[in-house]
């Protein structure tokens, strides 16, 4: 039985949250549907700015003063920004949430955004900036997005690029938030020992917005994205490998299929990418498939590091296993092994109350209602043979792979690949 519920207060602003009576912790977000996504090209970078710029203090509070509320009784207070929603979040003990929710709108509502305070804190998201750049890890992954994104901007790095913050003013992060960070975009979700009707009273009277509709999400050219592979020369002792495809969106009704796929090919020491690559040939230390969905598609993505000499042979073993994958090679054993694995994944991985609130949060944007999670299990249990080939012809195709390398590598590296394995 779900504590699962949901309230739209009369300014548009959604609460939901899901009880679980056995906890004395809260986990809290005031989540805005907005991200790098819903950025123009000279935008890049804005929403996580505009993340950064809200600790830094309100009308009534400094950044020690927002800092120290939350931590001075325990808890503690973050935020995040990704390709399509902002989140600032709290962890708290339940008799501490009014603390939460007080500290939580003031940031987002009374924020000062002072010349001084954008100063600084611009000069602080180009040292992250630099500092994912000297991290070839991290750094793959935003160069591995334009490559499968095309020019869409699913492909911005959520960050931005250090050109891009520097060129941006105070005044234009200001208008954008007044335009955007609307009532009609918020959800306030949280889980854990929280008490519905209190937190609705709670977020009305802190949070007090004029009302705005949610934003209809417009038409997006998405599926036109043409993959590409490209070859990024940096000197060092490994290459740095993302290859992936488009794939599936968030509602789509195969979703769970890919999800028991990534179990079979890269999501364990078991799966058949980590045996291949790492156990039998030594190749990579790590090797691991993952999967990003969004509203209108998604990624399949599989990421490693090797050493030089050894980067062709590890792609062409992974496109390898692919092609085997496509020649209906899944016994029903391994089938029903990956069900078992995913389903303990997914409840294991639901049993802190930041978990769960993250989930009804992102199920209330995706969904625009909540799936209890003795439903998700029964859909994962009926993932069939027939439902993992329709995803896999859907998805693994020569034409639509796309990579990147990132390393001391020259372009001639992309000729010397066999992607004609998989086709």
């Amino acid at each position: 039985m779900t504590g699962y519920k949901k309230t739209v207060l009369k300014n548009g602003v959604r609460v939901i949250t899901e009880t679980m009576p056995h906890l004395h912790s809260v986990s809290i977000g005031i989540w805005v549907d907005i991200g790098s996504r819903d950025e123009s090209v000279a935008e890049n970078g804005i929403c996580h700015l505009i993340e950064h710029m809200l600790f830094k203090g309100t009308a009534t509070r400094s950044a020690f003063d927002i800092a120290s509320a939350l931590e001075s009784v325990g808890g503690n207070l973050n935020a995040f920004t990704s390709r399509e929603q902002t989140c600032f979040y709290a962890r708290v003990i339940d008799e501490h949430l009014p603390i939460a929710v007080d500290v939580l709108s003031d940031m987002l509502i009374n924020s000062t955004f002072t010349p001084e305070h954008f100063d600084r804190e611009r000069n602080v998201i180009i040292e992250e900036i630099n500092d994912v750049f000297d991290t070839p890890s991290d750094y793959v992954h935003d160069l591995f997005a334009r490559a499968i994104w095309d020019d869409h901007s699913l492909g911005q790095p959520v960050m931005g690029s250090a050109d891009g913050i520097s060129a941006m003013v105070r005044d234009d992060i200001v208008a954008f938030k007044q335009k955007n960070y609307t009532s009609g975009r918020i959800v306030v979700a949280a889980a854990g020992g929280v008490d519905h009707d209190e937190l609705v009273r709670m977020v009305e009277e802190k949070l007090q917005l004029d009302h705005q509709d949610p934003v209809v999400a417009s038409d997006s050219d998405v599926e036109n994205a043409k993959p590409s592979r490209k070859a990024v020369h940096r000197e060092s002792n490994q290459i740095h490998t993302c290859i992936g495809f488009p794939a599936y969106r968030f509602t789509h009704p195969n979703k769970f299929a890919i999800l028991v796929l990534h179990n079979i090919l890269g999501g364990g020491m078991s799966s058949r990418l980590f045996q291949a690559v790492r156990e039998k040939l030594g190749y990579a230390y790590s090797v691991y498939t993952y999967q990003d969905f969004y509203r209108d598609g998604g990624t399949f993505g599989i990421t490693l590091a090797t050493d030089n000499k050894n980067a062709v042979k590890s792609t062409d073993v992974i496109l390898s296993e692919i092609a085997k994958i496509r020649e209906n090679t899944i016994s029903d054993d391994e089938l029903d092994s990956a069900r078992q694995q995913l389903k303990g994944n997914l409840l294991l991985g639901l049993e802190s109350s930041a978990a769960r609130m993250n989930r009804i949060a992102r199920h209330e944007f995706g969904y625009n209602t909540f799936t209890p999670i003795e439903e998700t299990l029964a859909r994962v249990e009926k993932v069939s043979k027939d439902n993992l080939k329709e995803a896999i012809d859907t998805i693994f195709s020569a034409d639509r792979c796309a990579a990147v390398f990132l390393g001391s590598v020259q372009d001639k590296i992309l000729d010397e690949v066999h992607w004609d394995i998989i086709s």
